[in-house]
């Protein structure tokens, strides 16, 4: 993956604290990035609820995002 975006970087540490749902029709664009790069997994609950979870891959990215 190239470099994590501010915004990836944000969503990544929102991650760390804890698994978010994400509800309805909200932006999941910047999400969509990390989960195909295997930063993030996703599980779909509904037809309008996912659940994201950050990966040991991307808690290793976030590390060195922030290192740099």
């Amino acid at each position: 993956m190239s470099v994590l975006t501010e915004q990836e970087i944000r969503l990544l540490q929102e991650l760390e604290k804890g698994e978010q749902t994400i509800s309805g029709n909200r932006d999941r664009q910047g999400l969509r990035r990390l989960v195909e790069a295997g930063y993030v997994i996703e599980q779909i609950t509904n037809i309008s609820d996912t659940i994201y979870t950050i990966t040991a891959l991307g808690r290793a990215a976030l590390r060195a995002a922030i290192e740099n």
